[in-house]
C-alpha cells in the first residue's frame, strides 16, 4: 500500500489554487493512512486500533527512560517467521505463548477458554493426546506447563506430558478419576516455544 504526499505543499508563494488539486491528494492520503489498522474518520470510534499489523521484522533502538516499544523481530526456531518481542529499557521479552487450554472435568475443552488448539482425546484413564492447531508450534521442540486442580471429589492430581510430534503432545494426569463420580481431573496447559 502505497500513499502520495507532497511535503512541499502549500507553497508560500503560489496560488492555493494552483495547490489544490496536490493539496486534495495530500488530504485523500491522510485519511487512507489513517484508515489502514484504524477506525478511519467520521466513523464512531475513529482513531482508534483496530489490529497492530508490522511490517517486517524492524528491532528498535532500546528506549529509554520509561518508554516502551512492541516489535516482530526473527523468530529462534523459526527465523523466517516474526515473532513478537517487547522490549524496554531494562531488557526484551519474548512473547512465546503458542497455544493454551482449559480442559474441563468433563474431560474436553471449554472452547471459550482455549487458543490454538485443534482437539483433545482421552485414549485412556489420565492420558489426553492434544492436538495444535497447524502452524502453532514449527518443531517437536517445545515446553508445556501443566496447572492440575482438585475434581468434585476433592482429588489432587499432578501433571506431566510428552511431546509426540510437531503440534502434537500428550499429557498425563495421575491419580485422575474419583471412582465415585467418573471425573476427570480438571487441567490448563501453555505450550510456549521462541
Amino acid at each position: 500500500m502505497t500513499f502520495s504526499f507532497s511535503t512541499t505543499i502549500p507553497a508560500a508563494n503560489n496560488d492555493p489554487s494552483d495547490d489544490q488539486p496536490i493539496m486534495l491528494t495530500n488530504n485523500g492520503s491522510i485519511a487512507g493512512l489513517i484508515a489502514v489498522n484504524h477506525i478511519g474518520f467520521n466513523t464512531t470510534g475513529g482513531g482508534q486500533h483496530k489490529f497492530v499489523e508490522f511490517n517486517g521484522n524492524n528491532a528498535p533502538s532500546p528506549p529509554a527512560g520509561n518508554a516502551s516499544v512492541l516489535f516482530t523481530a526473527a523468530g529462534t526456531a523459526k527465523p523466517a517467521s516474526p515473532q513478537p518481542f517487547w522490549q524496554n529499557a531494562d531488557a526484551t521479552f519474548h512473547l512465546p505463548i503458542k497455544a493454551w487450554a482449559l480442559v474441563t472435568e468433563a474431560g474436553g475443552i471449554d472452547n471459550n477458554q482455549s487458543s490454538n488448539v485443534a482437539s483433545i482425546n482421552r485414549p485412556s484413564t489420565g492420558r489426553y493426546d492434544i492436538t495444535l492447531t497447524t502452524g502453532a508450534t514449527n518443531s517437536a521442540s517445545f515446553g508445556v506447563n501443566i496447572t492440575t486442580s482438585p475434581n468434585s471429589g476433592g482429588f489432587v492430581t499432578l501433571g506431566s506430558y510428552t511431546l509426540t510430534g510437531t503440534n502434537t503432545f500428550s499429557v498425563f494426569i495421575s491419580q485422575p478419576e474419583n471412582t465415585s463420580n467418573n471425573r476427570n481431573a480438571p487441567f490448563t496447559f501453555i505450550v510456549y516455544q521462541i
